[in-house]
């Protein structure tokens, strides 16, 4: 069996086409930018510890309460931030005991792909 592909950035999007532009230049910025859209798969990608986790807050995954734990648990080994488009209102239940490390606008990409870049620990970047 071969290992998993390591994942640097983490997106939890219902709607993961409004985030198609910073996927795509997160990934030719070289890193592993990856799209969960369920609970099942936010627990599966979560267990690969990637050091970015990007929360969309205006088009929420239905997370359950266990992804929600397993998200707030990943806070110190990842860096959790919480997308919005100027509210931070949530009607989901679970999303409301979501922790999180800080927040960015969802069009706001250029802080998104500069964090990216500092969260992952690794040496094929060169930082200017």
């Amino acid at each position: 069996m071969t290992p998993p592909t390591p994942i640097d950035v983490l997106l939890l999007s219902a709607r993961p086409e409004h985030h198609a532009q910073v996927l795509a230049t997160l990934r030719a910025r070289g890193l592993a930018a990856r799209v969960a859209s369920s609970s099942g798969r936010v627990l599966r990608l979560l267990a690969l510890a990637p050091p970015l986790v990007l929360v969309d807050l205006a088009h929420p995954v239905m997370l359950s309460r266990a992804a929600v734990q397993a998200l707030n648990a990943a806070r110190g080994p990842s860096l959790v931030v919480a997308l919005h488009e100027g509210s931070l209102d949530t009607d989901q239940a679970p999303l409301a005991e979501l922790s999180v490390d800080g927040y960015c606008h969802a069009q706001d990409w250029l802080p998104v792909a500069r964090i990216a870049m500092a969260a992952t620990p690794d040496s094929r970047f060169t930082h200017h």
